[in-house]
């Protein structure tokens, strides 16, 4: 299991400060975001079969919420078309409806409809961020961050007051791949 991590990673862990490392666990513990190690029980199954797990997820919500065995996820553009929005509101709509978990990435545009879609059912959905748990990207979702960890969860491999850099959604898109059948 120790050998899916990269030498980067690895390099990471050895040359981290406890002073910084205390200040993130007080800064979650205020904030009320969980902290899961890739040894804790609640670190999702799935995510340690991949090559270079995340050692650390942050998490606001029900961390059993990622280990729902009925779960799809779903991304798309930021700019859909008409028809992209009505077909992608449908779909997740009826598979929300039928017990799905669904999973996306929390941006504008398809990603936004899957999270809406599912909670429009009442039923559970998890975001993956990009970004800082903490840090609100895009702008025009952070009232819904806290909605979806009402009902699921919001995750992010990235300590928090991490920006949202283009480097870091590759990244993201490995847990969103992982977290599903």
């Amino acid at each position: 299991f120790e050998q899916q991590f990269s030498q980067k990673e690895i390099l990471k862990m050895s040359n981290t400060n406890i002073e910084e490392a205390i200040k993130i666990y007080e800064y979650c513990n205020v904030n009320n975001i969980n902290i899961i190690s890739v040894y804790d029980n609640s670190y999702p199954t799935s995510l340690k079969m991949i090559f270079n797990p995340p050692l650390v997820l942050f998490c606001l919500g029900n961390t059993e919420n990622l280990e729902d065995e009925l779960s799809l996820t779903v991304v798309g553009t930021r700019k859909p078309s008409d028809y992209s929005v009505k077909v992608a509101k449908n779909i997740c709509y009826e598979l929300s409806k039928l017990g799905f978990t669904l999973v996306s990435g929390f941006a504008l545009g398809i990603d936004s409809i899957v999270h809406q879609a599912a909670l429009k059912n009442n039923s559970k959905t998890i975001a993956v961020l990009g970004c800082g748990i903490d840090v609100n990207y895009p702008k025009e979702n952070a009232s819904f961050k806290r909605i979806i960890a009402q009902k699921g969860a919001v995750l992010s491999e990235f300590l928090p007051g991490t920006k949202p850099l283009p480097v870091n959604f590759p990244m993201r898109n490995r847990i969103l791949s992982a977290l599903t059948k």
